[in-house]
């Protein structure tokens, strides 16, 4: 997994040198297996590199991620798998010969930096569906422009501040994660997906859209063509990912999604096989330890070399909680931050640099039953819109209204800044079905800045690769062609359908029986890190941040330590992560976060 960093400060090349590079290249040093490269103009007022993992292997030799011929510049985080696999100095050629469609009809999972020294510009992109993050900061009146794939690296140029974002804090809250173009920080903006930021050498910023999710286009067509069609998609989309590598991890969680692709790595003939799964010894909640028997059972059918992480409450997590939350600089709900950095560990230990995953798969395999989508457009209320109504779907935190009394300060309208972020990822999915709307909208929203978000940050920490081949637009492509009363939005019986008759003579019949599996969710909320919420939530520790009303958040964490429902705790683990995450990359006190 490589890195991308620059500046480009045309008034003021001082703020564009070796030494403040090599400050932002040495924030993403965990990403440095292989090395850096970097490239100054000192008239342009350009500074570009790049820190260079160890890439997804083909035949042995690395994937090209960096291109400099003097005058055409080329960094790619990820990589470009469509047409055909193209590397940094295929786009400086595609770049020299149309700047200003050097992206048309190539996609992946990849975000990009390159820059023209004969035309003057930067460009900063992501693919389609926004599978790789960049963030960028840039001041008009100084004409200056600060970008990188991690927030932290982006921080180290002397000029960022570290302000929180009101908008930023209001969508946590609402959400549990902050999706582009929003960031926790004031001043600092992410690339949307599919979107192309472009900055003159004047350091003049424009954006715009240069693709969007595929276009929902259905088709009158049989079901059994249906089926016939999906698969040989995935099985393309799975091969085109694996990318020649001799070697594949996958994480397997029992499921039908993380077994259809261990299965096809079989069938592929990939030579080595590994497999990873997570599963926690909870009292009442049986189902956390249960999917590693499907899991189990998978590995044995498909030869993979499997590995077991198994969790119970004598595990104490605070002894490696400072990697993961000074990996996340900006707050995630997620409780899977913390499994899904087991799993990644797990890989690089065993050597496995290179893993796929079955994440995501909901989004190309089911759309939501009409009945679902009565109840979402009864909840908004009476004449609502698709952003109203689709905000009913993203939202998963603290309600709106409890937002402004959980507050010190008064914040951003927390509705109104959910309908723009879904106003910004609903823009570029044409569709005439809403169960299509909803879906193509979800999965650059839920799914490229939430799930995916949570495993490339945790990846580049370990230094693993992580591709989810169900997450391609050319398998989008195809799911857009199906009539949607196929994936499930006449009746929810029919929601995985297809996926289900694509792979059941490949997947074993009691994995195909089974209800849908995910990585296990699990707030530790019975004991495990008392003595960190102790200290982050206690009136002490939120006037150290300032962020909450301590009596509020006490209402909050009686109410928690009461629930004995599914999601017992996952508020206090929110507001705990958000008070650790102030304290390392806002104070600057890890040990605070951290001590007991």
């Amino acid at each position: 997994m490589s890195g991308i960093c620059g500046v480009l400060s045309p008034s003021d090349p001082a703020l564009a040198t070796r030494e403040i590079l090599a400050r932002m290249l040495d924030a993403m040093r965990h990403r440095s297996r292989v090395g850096v490269c970097s490239h100054v103009d000192d008239r342009a007022g350009l500074a570009l590199g790049t820190a260079l993992g160890e890439a997804w292997a083909s035949d042995g030799e690395p994937a090209p991620h960096w291109h400099d011929d003097g005058d055409a510049v080329v960094a790619l985080d990820g990589a470009i798998l469509r047409p055909r696999p193209v590397d940094a100095a295929a786009m400086a050629t595609r770049i020299a010969q149309a700047p200003g469609r050097f992206l048309d009809r190539v996609d992946g999972p990849f975000a990009l930096a390159a820059w023209s020294g004969s035309e003057r510009t930067l460009w900063l992109a992501r693919e389609a569906l926004g599978t790789k993050p960049l963030y960028f900061s840039h001041v008009p009146e100084r004409r200056l422009t600060v970008f990188a794939s991690e927030l932290k690296a982006v921080l180290a140029h002397p000029t960022v501040r570290r302000r929180v974002d009101a908008a930023g804090l209001a969508a946590f809250l609402s959400l549990g994660y902050i999706p582009a173009p929003l960031t926790i920080y004031d001043g600092i903006a992410k690339v949307l997906p599919g979107e192309l930021v472009t900055v003159d050498g004047d350091g003049r910023l424009s954006r715009r859209r240069h693709a969007g999710v595929p276009r929902y286009a259905t088709e009158s067509l049989p079901f059994a063509e249906c089926v016939r069609r999906f698969r040989a998609q995935v099985v393309e989309a799975i091969d085109r990912y694996v990318a020649g590598a001799g070697r594949v991890g996958v994480f397997l969680s029992g499921g039908l999604d993380s077994t259809i692709v261990l299965a096809i790595l079989a069938q592929l003939g990939i030579r080595r096989r590994d497999s990873f799964s997570l599963g926690f010894r909870v009292d009442g909640q049986p189902r956390l330890l249960a999917d590693l028997d499907f899991a189990r059972g998978a590995a044995r059918t498909f030869g993979s070399r499997h590995r077991e992480i198994v969790l119970d409450q004598t595990h104490d997590p605070v002894p490696l909680l400072p990697s993961v939350l000074q990996q996340f600089d900006e707050p995630m709900l997620t409780p899977d931050a913390y499994s899904q950095y087991l799993l990644c560990r797990a890989a690089r230990d065993s050597g496995t640099r290179a893993c796929l995953t079955g994440s995501n798969a909901e989004y190309c395999s089911q759309r939501k039953s009409d009945a679902a989508l009565a109840r979402l457009r009864r909840k908004a209320g009476p004449g609502a819109g698709p952003d109203e109504t689709l905000a009913q779907v993203a939202f998963t935190f603290f309600p709106f209204e409890q937002q402004a009394s959980l507050l010190a300060r008064p914040g951003a309208d927390a509705r109104e800044v959910v309908r723009g972020l879904v106003r910004a990822h609903r823009d570029g999915v044409e569709a005439d079905e809403f169960a299509n709307v909803v879906e193509g909208t979800l999965a650059r929203l839920q799914g490229a800045e939430k799930s995916i978000a949570v495993q490339d940050r945790l990846a580049a920490l370990t230094g693993v690769e992580i591709r989810h081949p169900f997450f391609d637009v050319g398998l989008f492509e195809c799911s857009n062609r199906i009539p949607p009363q196929y994936l499930g939005s006449g009746s929810g019986n029919l929601s995985r359908a297809v996926l289900e008759a694509a792979f059941q003579d490949l997947v074993p019949a009691e994995i195909l029986a089974r209800e849908p599996a995910a990585y296990p969710c699990y707030y530790w909320n019975r004991g495990e890190v008392e003595r960190l919420k102790q200290r982050l939530l206690s009136a002490e520790g939120l006037s150290r941040t300032a962020l909450f009303r301590p009596e509020a958040v006490q209402r909050v964490l009686a109410e928690d330590a009461a629930d004995t429902g599914k999601s017992a705790g996952k508020r206090t683990w929110g507001l705990l992560v958000l008070q650790a995450w102030y304290e390392l990359h806002v104070n600057g006190e890890p040990g605070l976060a951290i001590a007991g």
